[in-house]
C-alpha cells in the first residue's frame, strides 16, 4: 500500500555559524551544502594556515565570484569545526568547492576534525 511519508523541512536564514551555534551537539545526520568557493585573491598560505592553527580563522578581505565579498575566501575551520560538533558520530558532509580552491577547504575541514 502506497503510504505518504510526513517530510519536515525548515529553512532558516541567517548567519550560519550563529544558527549552527543553536543546535546541540551531535544533532545532525547529514549536512549537504555549496559554500562559498574563495575566488578572490589568495591569501599568503603560510600566514593563513599558521592563523588557522593558532585560531582557526583568519579575516580575507576583498572580493570573488562577481565581485561579492562573501566569497572573499573558504569557510575557515571555525565554521567547519560548529559543523563537526553539531554533526552526529559518524554522519557525513556533502561539500562542493571549487577547482583552485579545493585544497583550502578540504585543509579547513580536516583541521575542524573531519576525516576525507
Amino acid at each position: 500500500q502506497n503510504q505518504k511519508k510526513k517530510v519536515n523541512s525548515k529553512l532558516i536564514c541567517g548567519n550560519n555559524i550563529e544558527v549552527l551555534k543553536g543546535y546541540p551537539d551531535n544533532s545532525i545526520d547529514a549536512i549537504v551544502t555549496d559554500p562559498p568557493y574563495g575566488l578572490g585573491d589568495e591569501p599568503n598560505a603560510t600566514e593563513m594556515l599558521q592563523a588557522w592553527l593558532d585560531h582557526g580563522y583568519l579575516e580575507v578581505k576583498g572580493k570573488g565570484f562577481m565581485g561579492r565579498e562573501w566569497d572573499a575566501f573558504v569557510p575557515q575551520p571555525l565554521f567547519w569545526k560548529e559543523v563537526f560538533r553539531v554533526l552526529k558520530p559518524g554522519g557525513h558532509v556533502i561539500s562542493f568547492f571549487g577547482c583552485r580552491t579545493y585544497d583550502w577547504g578540504v585543509m579547513a575541514m580536516r583541521l575542524a576534525g573531519f576525516e576525507v
